[in-house]
């Protein structure tokens, strides 16, 4: 097993054998890092394939470096704030929330768990009108349709309509509200590191 420095130095002249033992080496430091970071295994299983690559993509630059760890640290660091920055970019730009409950199952966005994701689907929920509320858990969660909702709380199916449209509305706005705000935290994290 080499030193850090002489196996960036080979690794530099593209020796395929040091980077593969960089990379058995490393990559469960890098893989920690990510999850961490993200709180998702799988941005963080991406993530060490991308860094890795990169790594040896820019292979010719290693030579200067003087800590292994530290480069690795900041390198897997800035690509993660890169990946989540996109993901932030491209939901708030594209508005892609159609249905809150698509965001609640959706493991792998802003790196938030599912658990959390859910917690915050349940507090949008939570903070609905009990109308609105009731029809959006007879519906989503419990699976009845307008029809039955109508004839369970004696109104007309128009009117459970109308009421689960205001939900999702007032979910859609309440969760994106959120995600601009990890969005936000995002991007200011990574330029105070």
């Amino acid at each position: 097993m080499h030193s850090g420095g002489k196996l960036l130095d080979l690794i530099s002249q593209g020796d395929e054998k040091a980077f593969t033992s960089l990379f058995h080496q490393y990559q469960g430091k890098v893989f920690s890092i990510a999850r961490h970071i993200t709180k998702s295994s799988e941005i963080a299983e991406e993530a060490v394939q991308e860094i890795f690559m990169k790594i040896w993509e820019s292979r010719a630059k290693l030579s200067g470096v003087q800590n292994i760890e530290s480069y690795l640290f900041i390198t897997t660091r800035n690509h993660v704030f890169d990946v989540l920055k996109k993901q932030a970019r491209q939901l708030i730009e594209a508005d892609k929330i159609q249905d809150p409950t698509a965001f609640a199952l959706n493991k792998g966005a802003f790196g938030l768990l599912e658990q959390e994701n859910n917690e915050l689907l349940q507090e949008a929920i939570s903070q609905l009108p009990p109308q609105q509320r009731n029809i959006f858990i007879m519906a989503r969660q419990e699976g009845k349709s307008q029809e039955e909702i109508a004839e369970i709380l004696n109104i007309s199916p128009l009117t459970v309509k109308k009421h689960m449209s205001y939900a999702l509305k007032s979910i859609k706005e309440q969760l994106q509200r959120h995600l601009k705000l990890i969005a936000w935290w995002i991007i200011i994290l990574h330029f105070i590191a």
